[in-house]
């Protein structure tokens, strides 16, 4: 039995939210940081606070520690120049029934708005973000704003 002092072992919070964070299928990076970079994550947050730049603060922090932990002993010592020069800009998109939805403009948006809002659009659950990692040549207007979506690329894009 929990006393006033002690914390209970596993604790669930009332506005608690899982989603996925998956990389977007048109970003390609080298190999050597492709495995450490494109990972699929399942995320816990607290749904009225995580916001979408609290998402792309988590990816940019995620990046850095695992190129430092996860990398070989030049990529590890070289962590944050590659991350500089890897990623300039992300953008983040809502997966919906038919396609991506791009969220550049709602970046103090939390998720609880974010269901509010696009759930008319068939949202999928668990939720699922994607990710687009830009290099600093590659933050032409088209693709900040729409990189092709996975659906299209796979053939189930539905016009």
């Amino acid at each position: 039995m929990p006393t006033a002092t002690s914390v209970p072992a596993v604790q669930r919070f009332e506005n608690e939210v899982f989603f996925h964070l998956k990389a977007h299928p048109a970003m390609s990076l080298p190999d050597n940081l492709a495995g450490i970079l494109l990972k699929e994550r399942f995320v816990r947050a607290c749904a009225k606070s995580c916001t979408v730049t609290h998402i792309k603060k988590y990816l940019l922090m995620r990046a850095l520690v695992e190129l430092f932990t996860k990398g070989d002993l030049q990529t590890s010592r070289n962590a944050a120049q590659i991350v500089r020069q890897t990623i300039d800009e992300i953008s983040i998109f809502l997966r919906v029934k038919d396609g991506l939805v791009p969220l550049n403009v709602y970046g103090s948006m939390n998720i609880v708005a974010l269901h509010s809002k696009f759930r008319h659009l068939q949202l999928t659950y668990p939720l699922e973000f994607y990710y687009y990692f830009h290099e600093a040549d590659d933050l032409g207007l088209e693709g900040l704003i729409d990189p092709p979506s996975p659906l299209k690329i796979s053939g189930l894009h539905f016009n």
